[in-house]
């Protein structure tokens, strides 16, 4: 019974593992945004469209549970991210989400557009990000008036943002994705400076 038991669990794993990889590549192949066809992602996947309800509950729990599966995937970066300076940490983040992950991005966004039970990515991990703020506040790396969580989320809505709408710019500037992510990067990274200076050292003009 034992084995019979450790064999249902490792087909249910595999299912739904081939349910989030089908829905994946549909999203990456259509655009997000263009809806989802739950008929075709089961059978991409070779399973019915009653697995994806059985195991996921609806067609924003399968959303919810492939951005999961992409963010425990980037999860070690995150990690390797926190031995960086703040600009660094932010600047590299960018360079992840920004440019590398618009599938990410655009899934996060539909969630949040017809999803009525919460789901708030501008605060994933919050609990981290605080601690790792408040490190470099109280190693003098950022003042000692920040604002932890606002530091931590104008950044994040900020990359979220344009990793939304870099497509739309770069047709609207006329310039090339590579091009438009070069010239981002140093306005960005200007934006994360500003944070570093106290607020009694502003200047109005």
């Amino acid at each position: 019974m034992a084995g019979s038991g450790q064999r249902r669990e490792r087909d249910r794993q595999t299912t739904e593992r081939d349910l989030l990889e089908a829905a994946w590549k549909l999203f990456e192949r259509d655009g997000p945004l263009t809806g989802l066809n739950l008929n075709e992602v089961a059978q991409a996947a070779d399973a019915n469209r009653a697995s994806i309800y059985h195991y996921f509950g609806s067609r924003q729990g399968l959303l919810r549970a492939a951005i999961g599966k992409r963010l425990e995937e980037l999860r070690p970066t995150w990690l390797e991210d926190r031995r960086l300076p703040f600009i660094e940490r932010r600047m590299h983040a960018f360079d992840v989400v920004a440019g590398g992950e618009p599938t990410l991005v655009k899934l996060i966004l539909l969630l949040m557009l017809e999803d009525a039970a919460p789901f708030n990515p501008l605060v994933l991990d919050l609990d981290r990000a605080r601690s790792s703020i408040q490190e470099d506040v109280t190693e003098g790396a950022l003042p000692a008036d920040t604002d932890v969580d606002l530091v931590h989320v104008m950044p994040l809505a900020a990359y979220v943002g344009y990793g939304l709408m870099r497509d739309w710019i770069s047709q609207e500037l006329g310039v090339e994705l590579d091009e438009l992510d070069e010239r981002a990067r140093p306005v960005f990274e200007a934006m994360l400076k500003g944070l570093l200076a106290p607020a009694d050292d502003a200047t109005d003009d």
